[in-house]
């Protein structure tokens, strides 16, 4: 998961660096192509017949580059559609790890506070032997053991949430 977690994380970074180059070429292509319209009538009410060709076959030169970056756009964003939503599914396999940690620290501890009372509530034995002390440390190490799991998760979970957000951010 952290090998994938890292190469996604390098994937998303990369893709919405270029998505920023992208764009803010598109927009200056844009503002060019708008220049250019209002000259191309500004030609269009002059005699000059040879400068409006010339103007015309710039024009359509900059709309070609500005189709190009369109497409170029349109799969960065559909790469980062795709970074998304691999990211979610990761983040709802570990939210239910967490969920089974969760319910794992509850039936320990359960079992810990039984120990914590000095009979057994069904049959009456007395917990004071090292047989039972032994099971109750036992049972307070998986408990250790769970809670660092579940911590684990916890941070890869938030992690995850973070990374959703940014993409979200560079998809608007």
């Amino acid at each position: 998961i952290n090998k994938v977690y890292e190469l996604v994380r390098k994937d998303m970074k990369d893709l919405g660096n270029s998505i920023n180059i992208s764009n803010s070429q598109i927009y200056s292509l844009d503002q060019t192509i708008k220049t250019s319209q209002a000259e191309l009538d500004n030609l269009n009410n002059s005699e000059d017949a040879d400068n409006v060709k010339d103007r015309l076959d710039e024009i359509q030169q900059r709309l070609v580059k500005v189709d190009a970056l369109y497409q170029q756009q349109n799969t960065l964003y559909a790469q980062l559609y795709k970074t998304y939503n691999d990211i979610y599914k990761i983040d709802q396999q570990i939210i239910t790890a967490i969920n089974s940690e969760n319910f794992e620290i509850g039936n320990i501890n359960k079992k810990i506070n039984l120990f914590n009372q000095d009979r057994c509530p069904t049959c009456g034995t007395s917990f004071s032997s090292d047989e039972f002390k032994n099971i109750k440390e036992d049972l307070l190490i998986q408990l250790k053991e769970r809670q660092d799991t579940l911590a684990s998760y916890n941070q890869k979970h938030n992690e995850l949430l973070e990374q959703l957000n940014t993409i979200n951010s560079q998809m608007k």
